[in-house]
């Protein structure tokens, strides 16, 4: 009797156990419909990163700050954040299939230069000086968010201050797709503080060519430790900036997003990547193309 006892209580509890796992992966699988606003003036925020908080998936908003999630583990917490806001948490279990998520933009406020009139000016480039490049890397998936970076370092310890920051832009992919600038102070050699806080979205107009775009307005200055210029890809899953690939064994597999070059220029791996807002490693995935092709105009003071 007690050996029966045993075999229908362990049958119940793995029944009920099973039922469970069924149960939470359910919920866990559902699709979540979310619109992410400005919660001062009510706008979208576009393009803002939502992941989960231990960074195995990511994905944006789209332009109007919709998104959406299916089928993905989507874990005990989403995280939702935007450069220039308060990052956002909510348990998983707080989520409804319609969900609005109110971020708080945090003030902007512009870095004064303040520059003799006398001192002599001049602009350099520093970064990847190439024209053109033989190796490009990108390809994201439906669920990755990712982020590269390149130090820029300063090595003659000019004072100036950052004017242009350059992408070199591969025809191959999508070219045309938004992507966040970013600009990081350097922080023992990785990417840390934020030093462009405002959401400064921009896409290419071609690809085979180098991007340049204007941030002498924000007016931050060339730290003596240097710094790092970054890249943070944007995915949407919008269709048109989608493109497939197809791999030897005949599958096909959908990614987005542009392609920037990678070069040899350096000796030492100055380039840093990061996936889903998650830590930054230094990019060994290329050994003879260590660095992504970025590039910095540094308006200098004699």
């Amino acid at each position: 009797m007690y050996f029966l006892f045993f075999r229908v209580t362990l049958h119940f509890c793995g029944a009920v156990t099973l039922f469970l796992l069924l149960h939470n992966n359910t919920l866990a699988q559902k699709k979540v419909i979310g619109l992410v606003l400005n919660k001062q003036n009510g706008t979208p925020v576009p393009f803002a990163v939502i992941t989960d908080e231990k960074k195995h998936w990511g994905t944006n908003s789209d332009e109007n700050g919709q998104f959406i999630i299916e089928n993905t583990s989507i874990g005990d917490t989403l995280v939702v954040a935007c450069l220039g806001y308060f990052e956002y948490k909510i348990p998983f279990s707080k989520w409804e299939e319609s969900t609005t998520v109110y971020l708080i933009e945090k003030s902007i406020k512009l870095s004064e230069v303040v520059v003799e009139n006398k001192r002599k000016k001049h602009k350099i480039w520093l970064g990847s000086l190439e024209k053109k490049t033989t190796f490009i890397t990108g390809q994201l998936a439906h669920n990755e968010i990712q982020e590269m970076a390149l130090l820029i370092p300063n090595y003659l310890q000019v004072d100036g201050y950052i004017e242009k920051v350059g992408f070199w832009i591969d025809r191959f992919g999508a070219p045309k797709t938004p992507f966040r600038v970013r600009v990081y102070k350097n922080n023992n050699g990785f990417p840390g503080e934020d030093l462009l806080i405002e959401n400064l979205i921009t896409h290419a107009k071609s690809g085979n060519r180098w991007f340049d775009i204007e941030i002498g307005k924000y007016n931050i200055p060339f730290p003596n430790e240097g710094f790092f210029i970054a890249m943070e890809w944007i995915n949407t899953k919008n269709p048109k900036y989608a493109f497939k690939v197809e791999f030897p064994n005949k599958v096909m597999k959908t990614y987005y997003g542009q392609h920037i070059g990678k070069t040899k220029e350096f000796n030492e791996y100055n380039g840093r990547i990061r996936n889903n807002n998650g830590d930054w490693k230094i990019d060994r995935k290329h050994r003879i193309f260590k660095n992504p092709m970025m590039r910095a105009q540094i308006q200098v003071y004699e």
